[in-house]
């Protein structure tokens, strides 16, 4: 949505006044340039997980560390001791 906003914003027309409300203040849309990196960072991140078959666990804690370490808020969701993982104690003796 934020890539397909980008790639039509120069063709809006901002000089009808109903169309001009609705647009993103330069602040807004500043801070949608900086979602769209985000969001590009997390696809490649996705991709990377998902192509390589021969991907083992110290890959994934290596860039789920990276992520966090770039975004603190992931924590919650890929740290080597968050609610989903089983037995944090197995997973950290499987990637040293």
């Amino acid at each position: 949505m934020v890539k397909r906003f980008f790639a039509i914003n120069d063709f809006v027309y901002t000089s009808d006044d109903e169309l001009a409300e609705l647009m993103p203040t330069r602040n807004e849309e500043n801070k949608l340039w900086l979602l769209q990196d985000d969001l590009r960072e997390l696809k490649l991140s996705s991709k990377k997980l998902h192509s390589d078959e021969k991907v083992t666990l110290l890959d994934v804690r290596d860039l789920f560390d990276a992520l966090i370490e770039r975004h603190p808020s992931a924590a919650e969701y890929l740290a080597a001791d968050t609610s989903v993982v089983k037995n944090p104690a197995f997973e950290n003796a499987c990637v040293k």
